[in-house]
């Protein structure tokens, strides 16, 4: 509603809509009926959004600037895929926020530079006046819609250019992760396409992969360098921070577990192998000197501590031995928790004399608190790391983890089963431990058992082989366990719906 209406528009529907129900039990009607009479506005068409199921795609289908009238004319489409029980959707009041991005000035040439256009219809056309020069579109501005954005007449060159002149930061960082992903999903394919030389051995990583493409180094280059002006260090954190991998499975069509770890690790040695250089010096910049109190809670001192922490990330990312010293260096210096859990991230990936006194002092340091021992063993379970088996094995039987308090058992098995490869071990080894645990925690707390299968066994069906079978016989196995409670019953269940036995 604010998107649509405006600040000073929202606030007299918000007034209206407390003077008529204040104390009262309402609805989303309600809400809707007092912004609309409060700025005699039609909003009948925006009670579709509570009425259909599914997340509205909204395509740019066509932009064409027109110098001699200086204007830009721009085509949009809207589009809601069938969902059970509605396989016709009708068009939704959707609020797109734009701005045009000069590609010779660098900066808005909208007056004001962002300008709200409201689609109604399937599709709609749209002009924008008084565009004085060709222009990069920046669609879908400050989130204005949760709908899915697709520009296929985007190119990686408006990608880089939005990266670095947006004004908007939520599109600054769209395109950053646009950037990214799109190589990531390059990389995941070169995995998957010679998996097998690679099992065998016949070809390293070294050689497995494209080089990255020059126009994503510069970009990341032009982040590392750009100065404070122009973005703020908690911006940059943010522009350099990858795709996770949850988000990756969420784009590629099957899921290879060692192809996204292989993805995500290789293109940050690459970048480090090209920008090193930048990207220490920055991080030797936002350290500060030994012995300097840590101070100040605002948006300042907590973006140096991001952007230096996700700079370590990038410079530890050989895992080596030099990794693990950088890595311990930051943890000793730190003085506030996410520095020190920033540095524990790094080293829990680096077996060695460094992981092991930090996790130790760490420990020793948060005895006591609950709260900080359960991310104490989650830091361990969510490593990709050749022991972390092992290690959680053995945390298991670690005087700290209380498998039948929820926050306990979530740390440890909640974390391993959604985060770290291990878990995925092509042994079954990973499976065989989660299963195990399963078995025993259904009997004492369903709630707990259910919530960790949900999240582990969710997407099982669109892992590659022989994981996806293996994931099968483990629902198959615990459906069959005798006295299963009903909640994790019904997880199973769902998961191996339309299933043959």
């Amino acid at each position: 509603y604010r998107t649509m209406l405006g600040p000073k528009g929202f606030r007299r529907g918000m007034d209206l809509y407390f003077k008529r129900h204040d104390g009262k039990a309402v609805t989303c009607d309600d809400l809707r009926a007092a912004m609309a009479d409060a700025n005699d506005k039609d909003l009948s068409q925006f009670e579709r959004w509570y009425s259909q199921a599914g997340t509205p795609h909204v395509t740019v289908s066509s932009f064409i600037y027109d110098a001699a009238e200086r204007k830009m004319h721009l085509t949009l489409k809207q589009h809601t895929p069938p969902t059970p029980g509605q396989d016709k959707k009708l068009p939704l009041q959707i609020p797109v926020a734009v701005g045009c991005i000069g590609k010779t000035s660098k900066r808005d040439v909208l007056s004001p530079p962002t300008q709200i256009l409201e689609l109604t219809e399937e599709e709609q056309a749209f002009v924008l006046v008084d565009v004085g020069e060709d222009c990069v579109l920046s669609v879908l501005r400050d989130f204005s819609a949760p709908v899915k954005l697709i520009q296929p007449l985007q190119t990686d060159e408006d990608l880089a250019f939005l990266v670095t002149y947006d004004s908007d930061n939520v599109n600054r960082w769209q395109a950053a992760q646009t950037l990214s992903r799109k190589v990531l999903l390059t990389r995941i394919s070169e995995y998957q396409q010679r998996v097998e030389e690679i099992e065998e051995g016949r070809v390293s990583e070294s050689d497995l992969f494209s080089k990255l493409p020059t126009q994503y180094v510069q970009t990341v280059r032009d982040i590392v360098i750009a100065p404070e002006s122009s973005m703020g260090k908690d911006i940059k954190s943010l522009l350099l921070s990858l795709p996770t991998k949850a988000q990756l499975e969420l784009a590629v069509d099957s899921i290879d577990p060692d192809a996204i770890n292989a993805a995500l690790a290789s293109v940050r040695r690459d970048i480090v192998d090209a920008l090193g250089e930048e990207m220490l010096q920055l991080y030797t910049e936002l350290t500060l000197p030994a012995g300097t109190e840590e101070s100040g809670a605002d948006i300042e001192h907590w973006g140096r501590r991001a952007l230096r922490n996700e700079l370590l990330r990038f410079l530890t990312a050989s895992f080596d031995q030099k990794s693990a010293k950088l890595a311990s260096a930051h943890f000793d210096r730190a003085m506030v928790m996410s520095d020190k859990v920033a540095a524990l991230t790094v080293l829990t990936e680096i077996p060695g004399q460094e992981r092991d006194e930090a996790f130790e002092r760490f420990r020793q340091e948060v005895a006591g608190n609950a709260v900080l021992m359960e991310k104490w063993m989650s830091l361990q379970a969510m490593s990709a790391a050749a022991d972390t088996l092992e290690r959680v094995a053995q945390l298991r039987q670690h005087s700290a983890f209380h498998p039948f308090i929820p926050g306990s058992a979530y740390s440890l098995f909640g974390t391993f089963s959604s985060s770290s490869p291990q878990f995925h071990s092509k042994t079954g080894a990973g499976y065989a431990l989660v299963l195990d645990f399963l078995m025993m925690i259904d009997e004492h707390n369903s709630l707990v058992s259910s919530r960790i299968a949900g999240v582990a066994f969710a997407n099982w069906k669109r892992f590659t082989s022989p994981r996806r079978e293996m994931l099968k016989e483990v629902l198959k196995k615990l459906l069959k366990k005798e006295k299963l409670s009903v909640g994790l019953k019904e997880v199973l269940e769902k998961a191996l719906a339309g299933e043959d036995d």
